[in-house]
């Protein structure tokens, strides 16, 4: 499993407790004094839902600005999909239906609780004062780069007090405008001087040996130490373009192709593409029937892409564009609709059928853009090493890239995802790429 953050256990806890208790709370006001519910396995069905639903809409992320109208917004569209999947199992099963007012007391507590809870978190993680003070071992780009994305992540609960240099020559250098505290000599003086609560090791590959060194001396003392690629993974899921070097990218590939999850992830996507394909069947019809009267000479649109080890495939989709003789082709009203809310895109379970592409992986390119990725991003071909995806890690972080200068990020999001690659995170962008759809917010 991938690493959970404490926080987001506190808050699905939190979440539970609440649940539990607007059960209870909910069921003595409306039977005017019993606490004794008639219907617990509905309980067990809410303690189920509710988190996978806030999880849908980021309400676990720890980093998250929970003190805004748009949490509102997250917690009511949540608890609105877990009414839905309520009402869907009541309505296929027959069974666990409650009371009319009871479960309006009960859903409209578990949501006041819930945006109330978001807005205690944040007050406590904003004010600060349970930041842990970090000091960075290593003044280069690594340690430059883990120090910005420190200061830009949201509530990060760490504080950056300085650095430690790995050599004896500090001087009066800063580093991102923090001073050089002194050299790694100096290390656990300087350590026990300021209540240092977490180490960051950050040097740079030519100074691995003293990084090595400071773990092997520092193993058995009380300070938290991390490493700031894993930092950097844990706080923006992706990986520093600076450490994919020919060593990382070996050793990647050899990893990618011996994990035994590849043969079961093949075997999910058969199921659930074939699942979905006859779930969505309807909305394809009516697309298909709709896009006949817009005048497109081709309904589905045929590209080829670029695939697992590099091989092209034909990728299918349904035309949301049309082609004017000697103009750009332009994108119809009914073609935004079917790109936002990711319709036309249904065909290409049919490529997952195939065996040309998977659910989750990352998003096919065409020759083009392979082509220039390949002379500007170095090992861009690691990326071939699985099946590409109708959805992704990048597209869930990043949305629609089109523009080659934000490809390299594109690029390290999906070596994140080649390197993590999991039931749990194929899990994770399942169901982001649900809370994009539901929202609207596909292109």
């Amino acid at each position: 499993m991938r690493h959970i953050s404490k926080r987001s256990l506190f808050l699905i806890l939190c979440d539970l407790i609440t649940i539990l208790v607007a059960y209870y709370t909910s069921w003595f006001f409306w039977s005017r004094g019993c606490w004794k519910p008639p219907c617990l396995s509905s309980l067990w069905i809410f303690f189920f839902i509710f988190p996978i639903s806030y999880h849908i809409f980021d309400l676990y992320y720890p980093f998250k600005k929970f003190k805004s109208p748009k949490m509102v917004v997250d917690v009511i569209l949540g608890g609105a999909l877990g009414v839905l999947a309520y009402g869907f199992i009541c309505f296929m099963l027959n069974r666990f239906f409650l009371p009319r007012m009871f479960f309006f007391y009960f859903i409209g507590q578990i949501l006041i609780s819930a945006i109330v809870t978001r807005c205690i978190y944040d007050i406590i993680f904003q004010g600060r004062f349970l930041d842990k003070k970090t000091v960075i071992l290593g003044t280069g780009p690594i340690a430059s780069e883990i120090h910005d994305l420190i200061d830009t992540t949201y509530c990060s609960g760490m504080d950056v007090i300085g650095y430690i240099a790995e050599d004896d020559d500090v001087g009066k250098r800063k580093a991102k405008g923090k001073g050089i505290l002194g050299h790694v000599g100096q290390l656990v003086s300087l350590l026990d001087w300021y209540n240092v609560d977490l180490l960051v090791l950050a040097c740079e590959e030519n100074n691995k040996a003293s990084e090595f060194e400071v773990m092997r001396f520092l193993i058995g003392r009380k300070i938290q130490m991390v490493s700031a690629v894993h930092l950097f993974e844990r706080l923006s899921g992706s990986i520093p373009y600076k450490v994919i070097d020919p060593k990382f990218i070996l050793s990647l590939a050899s990893d990618v192709r011996t994990k035994h999850y590849l043969h079961l992830k093949r075997l999910l996507d058969i199921t659930f593409s074939a699942s979905l394909l006859i779930l969505t069947l309807p909305i394809l019809a009516l697309s298909i029937f709709l896009l006949s009267f817009q005048g497109i000479d081709k309904i589905f649109f045929v590209q080829k892409r670029i695939g697992k080890d590099g091989k092209r495939f034909s990728i299918y989709k349904l035309r949301s564009m049309s082609a004017v003789k000697g103009r750009s082709p332009k994108v119809t009203s009914f073609g935004r609709i079917l790109r936002k809310f990711r319709i036309d895109e249904l065909p290409q379970f049919l490529n997952v059928l195939k065996g040309d592409m998977s659910l989750i992986g990352p998003r096919p390119e065409t020759d083009y853009f392979v082509k220039h990725c390949r002379r500007k991003i170095s090992h861009y071909d690691i990326i071939f090493s699985v099946r590409p995806g109708i959805s992704g890690w990048a597209q869930v972080n990043l949305g629609h890239v089109s523009d080659f200068k934000d490809y390299p990020k594109k690029f390290c999001f999906n070596v994140y995802y080649l390197k993590n690659i999991s039931l749990d995170l194929d899990l994770q962008i399942f169901l982001k790429t649900i809370r994009s759809i539901l929202l609207g917010t596909g292109k």
